[in-house]
């Protein structure tokens, strides 16, 4: 197989045992000035074997360790990501060899790994000289999904785990409008609600109202509630001033309280006033008071 190469430089050979070859593999080549290497343990047998003794034999490096450049990523069903693993120091072979420990979900073939479907794998990347020495990265393999701003400011996608929940975004902006939520069908009847789990790629699409409820104030702080009047049950409230957590109160004109609510999410809440009768209501947040109708 090297008959005649002679601009060989090195060999390398993992066989603990030299094997018996005939002196023509080599025929022409100067193997007096070609290094072989081998695993440490070897180092004396390929020192007498017939042929390989000729070679400038010499030991492996020991491996220190193997790192890959993730520990963790997530990918949607398609995607491909390469991941590297240098080996130390930076003198040993640098040889891995790389398996996945579920091929069904994310593949992976010199260190490129690709996503096949929803779930988790390990990727392994494994020292070619030394098996002990490996690393490994956390593979998760989940859906996408995107955001149809219907006009307004374009929203990134998301990658999101199986059974894992989206991360609610900034509400986007669209002139002479207001952000009326993100809703899960095209008729924009059905709220999405971000606790809700993902369980296929999905798409969530903005709803936008030219009817305020009222504006209290200006600014970032403005209370803002929409639509007006409520005539499906949800009231949204918005506003800078928000917090996770804070409560939303809402009063009836004589000022008996008739609802307590908590904000979802800082900024931007949804409540559910469809057990309050018809009527005109006075809601309290963010230190600001909006009066409101209910259909």
């Amino acid at each position: 197989a090297f008959r005649g190469c002679s601009g060989l430089t090195s060999v390398i050979n993992l066989n603990t045992i030299p094997q018996s070859i005939n002196s023509d593999v080599f025929q022409y080549v100067n193997t007096n000035n070609v290094e072989l290497t081998v695993l440490p343990s070897a180092v004396d047998a390929y020192k007498k074997a017939d042929v390989w003794k000729d070679f400038k034999v010499k030991a492996i490096v020991d491996i220190a360790g193997v790192t890959l450049s993730k520990t963790a990523t997530t990918l949607a069903v398609g995607d491909k990501e390469t991941l590297t693993a240098p080996v130390a120091p930076d003198s040993a072979p640098q040889s891995v060899t790389w398996s996945s420990s579920n091929p069904s979900v994310a593949t992976v073939s010199g260190g490129v790994v690709t996503a096949v479907a929803a779930g988790t794998a390990t990727i392994t990347a494994t020292a070619a000289t030394d098996t002990s020495k490996k690393a490994t990265a956390t593979v998760t393999v989940g859906y996408t999904v995107t955001f149809n701003s219907n006009g307004g400011d374009s929203v990134a996608p998301q990658t999101v785990a199986a059974n894992g929940t989206v991360a609610q975004p900034s509400n986007p902006t669209l002139t002479d409008y207001y952000f009326a939520g993100w809703y899960s069908d095209t008729m924009l009847t059905t709220l999405w609600d971000f606790n809700t789990t993902v369980t296929s790629d999905t798409i969530l699409y903005a709803k936008w109202s030219n009817t305020p409820t009222a504006v209290s104030g200006n600014g970032r702080g403005a209370l803002r509630l929409y639509p007006n009047p409520v005539t499906n049950g949800e009231l949204r409230v918005e506003s800078e001033a928000l917090k996770a957590g804070e409560k939303i109160e809402v009063y009836s004109l004589s000022g008996a309280l008739v609802g307590v609510y908590e904000v979802g999410g800082a900024g931007s809440t949804v409540i559910d006033v469809s057990r309050l009768a018809p009527g005109v209501y006075v809601v309290k947040a963010g230190g600001s008071t909006v009066k409101v109708a209910i259909n």
